[in-house]
């Protein structure tokens, strides 16, 4: 699972509101992911700092704001092994830049970002099964 998250190219084949994303490697263990989003009026890209650590226990992987429509986004991937597989966690917190932008873009955000853990899985089970 820790793999298919950090393919951050691969995101527009299974996530249905990315339609590209591109990254940049900034230093060991480290990226800066682009992601373009387009769903419904939310047409936006970002870009998130991206600091892996897949050698602690558990892994994790830590997102930070560049650049984007955000005031503030911040995450943190865990990938936790259990006996059965993986369990995975997105923890995202995020504020707009603009009030009325808030209002407008915020419940389309959260689906986004409730649909990523989901489709990440769907995605793993169709790679790995």
């Amino acid at each position: 699972m820790f793999d298919l998250v950090a393919n951050f190219e691969c995101y527009p084949e299974f996530l249905p509101f990315c339609t590209q994303a591109v990254s940049k490697p900034v230093g060991e263990d480290q990226l800066h992911g682009t992601l373009f989003i387009n769903k419904g009026p939310f047409k936006k890209s970002f870009t998130t700092h991206n600091i892996m650590y897949r050698e602690a226990q558990p892994a994790y992987i830590d997102i930070t704001l560049v650049n984007g429509p955000f005031k503030e986004l911040k995450g943190q991937w865990i990938f936790t092994e259990t006996a059965t597989g993986c369990n995975v966690t997105l923890d995202l917190t995020y504020d707009m830049k603009s009030g009325l932008l808030n209002q407008a873009l915020s419940a389309i955000f959260e689906w986004i970002a409730n649909t990523m853990v989901d489709s990440f899985c769907n995605q793993a089970y169709k790679k790995y099964s």
